[in-house]
């Protein structure tokens, strides 16, 4: 087989039946069966019902036991829109089957239920993937936590899962079923108000640990399930795939529905965990992991390469009476010769040698992943052949896909798969009955007359069974290649993760507000009629409309706070505040004020909010006023109420003891004469300014009822 085949396919077989060393094709599954008109609604308007799932046969049992799984099946099967299937709103009719999900990975989802309730509130069926799952976290709608506007439930696709309340509560008698082994989310999205939008609820996501599987080392009874991201396990899951039932009553497997006794648990495929598992130089990182979504409809044989590369696995192959998975891994020869020589001679016949051609080695090895570091965003690493850059090789490139693994091992992925494919000759070689030994991957010495080879270093990389012939009972097809130690380096890469930007978009959430400043300075006295100032940075968003704000009262100090109302829109800076409300019914009482400023975008995008309290301060003699230049104080009169008594003497430019209310809500001015206090304070109207004019602040021009005397 030659290794930088994107399809891995010899070309006397046909791709999408057959995949190379298995024996037999896999007969489709049928097709979904038609929708079909809804049910009549008393005139009400409904959108087209969703498809019901196909009906799938039982799988014909395999007479004879040693023949490879069935590979040319079409996955994801075949699980399509199922449950109470019933609209108030367009939904399109789907005939995309649900995904199976191992490891870790962040999807959307497909809605398999929508319907505005009598009450105003909306019901939605979310189905994420096939179960069991780990875990659904994470789940956003619009970029915030779907919390913010409903009510959910979760689940994780069990076999004895329950029945949603939310869901029955809202379709009693369509809503029936548990839908399981199908992990979902119901959601109940709350009433719209004035400061509840209702958010676009297509606009789904959630974090999904994937697939519980089997691990022969954590449980030799293969009873129980465990989350595992582990390649291997992942890949010997699918093989083994059980078969369930839906809400339909119709069967199917999400795999290959290989018998647990046909597969090499105790074997190669518990040496190969461990071998993923592996951890590298950091003691941390583990050799390879994967999270992988199936969502595009590709054959069996299609996701078996896909899994398999994300570890550097051998396809697995049928040998003895098991499916055996391998890793492609540095080792020490086996103790297995293959020669053309002599009484021990097993070589059949060789193939010709053949040679690449320098356009089918790839100089360039790209790899497409998906960057959980990078908030799951699409991200790429290339490996370089080094002639490249010293202008000796010309540019070759292959690209791989792969799902979400971390930049590290996408980066040592990249380099194994481009040395590995840089090997110029390989070649089948036909074995007799020892090639019972033989599995992809192991090292062995090869003396072939007809290559002209004495005990040359190859390592196999595919074996196939074939018929016997006239010298032969049976025999083994063994495609090899020279072994290259240099091909596996688990040196760990020291470049930054990165992931390429993506273009802005009107749907991102955008960021809060910042450097917001309210003036003047809390704590403050605010008059009845006073207006305070609001600066703010506009935050870096192509798509910026203006800053809600919104706010709370509290007379206790912070203890409690009432009510959040929207106070007002801040489309520039710096923007006048109004007056801020109470309870009292007073604009600006004394109290503590909780202010929220929300960036909103024209897509009616929302920040999570940045808060800042202000402190109005009640009035009293000396809160806060502004005082600039010399008051002359005119003389007393007898009889004047006496003043509120300060505890501490004053300077002319001591603005915090000039100017109050007394308990009666008089205006009271403190009386100076050449910065010394006497003590004694007088009507307002008894403060008389000097010849020269003095600059007063504007607070106290505010208040003046009567014209000063002269």
């Amino acid at each position: 087989m030659a290794w930088d085949d994107p399809k891995h396919e010899p070309p006397d077989r046909d791709p999408s039946i057959i995949d190379p060393g298995y024996g037999k094709p896999y007969p489709h599954h049928p097709a979904p069966a038609p929708s079909t008109p809804p049910p009549s609604d008393g005139g009400r308007q409904r959108a087209v019902r969703n498809p019901s799932a196909p009906s799938t046969p039982d799988p014909t049992p395999d007479p004879t036991p040693n023949v490879p799984p069935p590979t040319g099946s079409i996955l994801p099967v075949p699980i399509y829109q199922q449950g109470p299937q019933r609209t108030d709103v367009f939904v399109p009719e789907n005939k995309v089957p649900l995904p199976v999900i191992y490891g870790q990975q962040r999807v959307g989802a497909q809605v398999w239920y929508r319907k505005v309730q009598a009450d105003n509130t909306e019901v939605v069926l979310y189905a994420i993937c096939h179960g069991p799952i780990n875990s659904i976290s994470n789940i956003l709608i619009e970029g915030k936590p779907i919390t913010q506007f409903a009510t959910i439930e979760t689940y994780t696709g069990t076999s004895g899962q329950a029945l949603s309340t939310i869901g029955s509560t809202a379709e009693p008698t369509l809503w029936t079923s548990a839908l399981p082994y199908v992990a979902f989310v119901v959601a109940k999205f709350s009433n719209p108000s004035v400061t509840h939008t209702t958010p676009d609820v297509m606009r789904f996501t959630c974090d999904v640990q994937g697939m519980l599987v089997r691990d022969p080392r954590t449980d030799a009874t293969l009873v129980n399930r465990y989350y595992r991201d582990n390649p291997a396990l992942c890949l010997a899951d699918l093989l083994s795939s059980p078969m369930h039932a839906d809400a339909n009553g119709n069967k199917y497997s999400y795999g290959a529905e290989v018998a647990d006794a046909q597969l090499d648990w105790y074997g190669t495929i518990t040496t190969a965990a461990n071998d993923c598992n592996v951890l590298l130089a950091d003691g941390v990182s583990k050799r390879f992991t994967m999270g992988l979504a199936m969502l595009d409809k590709k054959s069996i044989g299609d996701w078996i390469e896909a899994i398999r590369q994300h570890g550097q696995l051998m396809r697995p192959i049928y040998n003895n009476g098991l499916y055996q998975i391998v890793m492609d891994k540095a080792q020490a020869s086996s103790g297995i010769t293959l020669t053309s020589q002599g009484n021990s001679a097993n070589i059949i016949s060789c193939s010709p040698l053949v040679m690449k051609s320098s356009s089918q080695i790839p100089t360039r090895v790209i790899i497409n992943f998906v960057n959980a570091a990078a908030n799951y965003k699409n991200d790429s690493v290339q490996d370089d052949d080094p002639g490249i850059a010293g202008g000796t090789v010309e540019i070759v490139e292959r690209t791989y896909e792969m799902g979400q693994i971390p930049y590290d091992q996408a980066k040592r992925l990249a380099k194994y798969l481009r040395k590995r494919a840089s090997q110029q000759f390989s070649g089948v070689i036909r074995v007799n009955a020892e090639g019972l030994q033989l599995l992809p991957g192991i090292r062995v010495p090869v003396t072939s007359d007809q290559w002209n080879l004495g005990a040359a270093d190859m390592i196999v990389s595919d074996l196939s069974s074939v018929a016997g012939g006239n010298d032969y009972a049976s025999a083994w097809d063994a495609s090899v290649e020279f072994y290259e130690s240099g091909i596996y380096d688990d040196t760990q890469s020291t470049a930054t993760p990165h992931a390429p930007p993506l273009s802005p978009s009107p749907y991102d959430p955008p960021a809060d507000p910042t450097g917001i400043t309210i003036s003047p300075a809390s704590p403050q006295y605010l008059g009845p009629v006073d207006h305070a100032t609001l600066t703010y940075t506009t935050p870096a968003t192509p798509f910026f409309e203006t800053v809600e704000i919104y706010i709370e009262y509290s007379s206790d100090g912070g203890g409690s706070y009432g009510t959040k109302t929207h106070l007002s829109d801040a489309p520039t800076s710096p923007f006048t505040l109004p007056l801020f409300p109470s309870s009292s019914g007073v604009a600006n009482s004394p109290g503590l004020y909780r202010l929220t400023f929300v960036t909103r975008t024209f897509a009616q995008q929302r920040s999570a909010g940045a808060i800042q309290t202000y402190q109005v301060n009640a009035a009293s003699f000396g809160a806060g006023m502004v005082l600039s230049g010399m008051l002359a104080i005119g003389p007393a009169t007898a009889g004047e109420p006496s003043g509120i008594a300060c505890i501490t003497t004053p300077t002319i430019n001591d603005a915090a003891r000039f100017f109050g209310f007394d308990s009666g809500g008089f205006e009271r001015a403190a009386i100076t004469t050449n910065s010394v206090w006497t003590g004694s304070v007088w009507n307002r109207d008894d403060v008389r300014l000097p010849e020269a004019p003095v600059a007063l602040s504007s607070k106290i021009r505010a208040r003046r009822r009567h014209s000063l005397p002269s």
